[in-house]
Parts: C-alpha cells; structure tokens; sequence
C-alpha cells in the first residue's frame, strides 16, 4: 500500500464530496465545516478556497491518497509567518482508522514544517473528548499544555479544546524514516 500527500485539484471535487458524504455523520461531530458542504458545488467552492490560502501562503491543505483512493485531509491551518508556527489539522475516513496513517501523515507534516517552512512550533488542537486525535498527538511526542476552556463554539454550545505543540528544536530526522520520504514526495502545483 501507497501512502500520498497532495493538494487537490478542481478534478477532486466529486471524488471528496462523496468521502464526506459517506463520512458525514462522523465528520459532523467534530468539523463544523461539514455543515457548509451540502453540495458538489459548495465542496468545489472549499477546494478554490483551499487552493487560494496556499497561494497566498496562509494554510496549506492536502489530501491523504492510499494507492489511487482518497481517504481523508491533512493540512497546516492558519500558518503564523510571524510567529513561524502553524496548527495540523487531519480527518481520515472512519474504515481508514487505527491503521497508523494519520500518524504517518502527521510526521510528514511536522517534517515539512521543520525542515521546508522553518517553522518553530507546531500545534494540534482537538475536543477534549476526541480520544483518536488526542491519541496521535501523544504518540508522536506532542506536549500537552493544557486545556483552553469553552475555545470553539459548534452547534450552539461551547467546547473544551486539549492543546499540543511540538517545537523544532526537539524534532530529529535523519531522511530515512517512511514519514521522511512522504514527506519528499508532497506534491503541489
């Protein structure tokens, strides 16, 4: 099996519609954005939207490929030039789960950021209450710093957010590792 990051292109749209469509009651629970793709249209809309932050370099969003089927998203969310720090934000379809491709994914991400964007820190943000995601952040050496109290609203309620982040200088890679070479291999147009 073929791990693969790229940026997706307008000849995506129906090929993520369908995987948040059949994801859609689990994405629901944790992405308000799921609200606002109800259609082909409005999902092809987020892929220009997507493709625009990153050529104004504020995000950089990519789809995680297993051989030729998409499985899910991954991408740094609001990059701080400034401040050279970004947060990774992932979902992956629910058969997908429990595979170590999130992982996989995430290091490759924390290896770019280091390594191509000279990034300083790297945080992942979840709801207290997502296990899986929280699981990922502590199995790959994250900092847990806390929890930012009722810091996202969603569906008319506020969340408790579990706070991780991960600096450059603890990051160590020495090219040879799998996440390495994904991450070599991201693509963008």
């Amino acid at each position: 099996m073929s791990l693969r990051l790229r940026m997706l292109g307008l000849e995506n749209t129906s090929e993520l519609f369908l995987l948040i469509e059949k994801n859609r009651e689990y994405l629901e629970r944790w992405f308000e954005w799921t609200h606002d793709i109800k259609s082909e249209q409005e999902c092809l809309n987020f892929i220009e939207q997507c493709n625009q932050k990153y050529q104004s370099s504020k995000a950089f969003d990519l789809g995680i490929w297993l051989d030729d089927d998409l499985i899910g998203m991954i991408g740094f969310y609001e990059i701080n030039w400034t401040h050279r720090h970004a947060e990774i934000s992932y979902w992956i379809t629910q058969e997908q789960q429990g595979k170590g491709y999130v992982r996989q994914c995430v290091q490759a991400m924390m290896t770019y950021a280091f390594k191509e964007y000279n990034l300083n820190r790297i945080e992942i943000l979840c709801a207290l209450d997502n296990l899986r995601s929280r699981s990922v952040a502590e199995k790959l050496g994250f900092t847990f710093e806390g929890v930012k109290r009722e810091d996202f609203q969603f569906m008319g309620r506020f969340f408790d957010e579990a706070c991780y982040s991960f600096l450059a200088r603890d990051f160590h890679v020495t090219g040879e590792e799998p996440y390495a070479q994904l991450a070599r291999q991201i693509c963008t147009p």
